[in-house]
């Protein structure tokens, strides 16, 4: 929920592995400085920053992951969708809103690119902006937890070997098969490595996981929609080999065979800053390229 009265203090994090990461924090950070707003900076880029620049920081400004998280009240996460990915899962259940700047590629969580970002912060600055709430999923692995925003991948990794896979849901058998792995996404991760393996796109408003087998060895075995109060349950079995669990392309964990798992609906969120006409069927249009095809070009024409 947004609090107009409430000060609101930017924490920037960004992927210090592009090149344009300091061109567009130095931008950002003088446009908040004259607007009077405060700001702090993830200590390693505020390093890159103050090496690459001629801007310096006060010592309260440049401060750690977690007191950046602890203070901020909206993060500005500078990258590509790994980024905001990395930041969400690092927020937890603080769930401070983040405000998706792309300097990647295609972005499908990122909300503005850098060529329109102080545009946006000055409606932000006026409250002129509105929180989405994104599922969070939940893994259950020997007593540990992890967190993830897009999806969960259990595969035989690097192996050329096949995996067997049982999954059910809420304890009622779904799907057994030999392959390369199974895949559950949020509706958040529908658009990432869900897609490609054959799964559906699902709206981010829905209340579902989509659960896809990877590679198959039989062409009945296909993706499922399920409600997102759902406990899936995993079992998989390689004889020779590890099996390799990942959450959100970035959480890897070799885990020796035969494994167990668990996923539900984790109980916090990830919140993301989005522009008040924002419309994610415009984003995948865009994005997907949707609005590209010639022939309809011509039909809209007549």
């Amino acid at each position: 929920m947004k609090n107009k009265n409430e000060k609101m203090i930017f924490g920037l994090y960004g992927n210090l592995s592009k090149k344009e990461v300091v061109t567009f924090a130095v931008d950002f950070i003088s446009h908040l400085t004259s607007k009077g707003s405060d700001f702090i900076v993830h200590d390693k880029l505020a390093k890159l920053i103050s090496k690459s620049s001629n801007l310096r920081f006060k010592k309260n400004q440049s401060v750690s992951l977690k007191k950046l998280i602890l203070k901020s009240k909206i993060i500005v996460a500078c990258g590509g969708d790994g980024t905001i990915l990395s930041i969400a899962n690092a927020i937890g259940k603080k769930e401070t809103p983040i405000l998706g700047i792309n300097l990647g590629k295609l972005g499908f969580l990122t909300e503005s690119s850098t060529s329109n970002a102080i545009e946006l912060l000055d409606e932000i600055l006026l409250h002129n902006y509105r929180v989405e709430s994104r599922t969070m999923i939940e893994v259950n692995l020997n007593r540990k937890k992890y967190f993830g925003l897009n999806d969960v991948v259990v595969d035989k990794g690097s192996s050329s070997r096949v995996v067997s896979i049982l999954a059910l849901i809420n304890n009622s058998a779904l799907m057994n098969f030999i392959g390369d792995g199974i895949l559950v996404a949020t509706p958040t991760g529908t658009t990432g490595y869900s897609l490609a393996t054959g799964g559906p796109i699902v709206s981010p408003s829905s209340e579902v996981f989509a659960v896809s087998p990877i590679c198959a060895h039989t062409l009945t075995t296909r993706s499922l929609v399920v409600p997102d109060e759902s406990v899936i349950t995993i079992h998989a079995k390689s004889e020779m080999e590890k099996i390799r669990l990942t959450i959100d392309g970035q959480q890897k964990v070799l885990l020796t065979s035969p494994l167990k798992i668990k996923i539900r609906k984790a109980n916090h969120v990830t919140n993301l800053i989005k522009r008040i006409d924002s419309n994610y069927y415009d984003v995948l249009r865009k994005k997907l390229l949707w609005s590209n095809d010639a022939r309809a070009k011509e039909i809209n024409e007549k």
